[in-house]
């Protein structure tokens, strides 16, 4: 079984979409600079010109970092080990074979039981339940080739029952 990547995200995305992210994000951080230096012009500078600064920095900041790639959500399930990055705001984890006690299938959620007692839950989305349903098999077929105790509803999305 080759490696394969999976995304987690809502939307799509292409080359096309994080080019213009990051074009976007450098607009927004260009009006913040430009808004905070006519802002020191003023007499008075009032809080909310401040915050509305602080957002649209942040805003551009983030625009960049999604347009990136640094910020996506994914699954990567490969031979030996499972990478997932489901928040965005944490470092990837690999899991291997040795360290999973089971895997949970729940309805648009598999929970990866770990050895050490901590469970990781991703959640999929109803928006592409194709993919939920790839990446549901693809978690089902490394379990089984790696001896990986499976419980929960088994993968019936997209079968034909008889």
């Amino acid at each position: 079984m080759e490696n394969r990547k999976f995304s987690l995200e809502i939307k799509e995305s292409n080359k096309i979409t994080r080019v213009s992210e990051i074009v976007f994000g450098l607009l927004c951080l260009a009006g913040t600079l430009w808004f905070a230096v006519s802002l020191q012009r003023q007499a008075t500078p009032s809080f909310s010109s401040w915050l509305a600064i602080a957002f649209l920095a942040l805003f551009g900041v983030w625009e960049i970092l999604s347009g990136a790639g640094l910020v996506s959500k994914y699954i990567t399930i490969g031979t030996h080990n499972i990478m997932i990055r489901h928040l965005f705001w944490k470092a990837p984890v690999s899991i291997a074979p040795s360290d999973l006690a089971e895997v949970r299938f729940k309805y648009l959620t598999v929970e990866f039981g770990l050895k050490a007692g901590k469970t990781i839950s991703v959640r999929l989305g109803t928006y592409y339940s194709e993919r939920s349903a790839e990446i549901m098999e693809a978690v089902e077929n490394f379990c089984v080739e790696n001896n990986v105790m499976i419980t929960g509803e088994r993968n019936q999305q997209g079968k034909q029952k008889k």
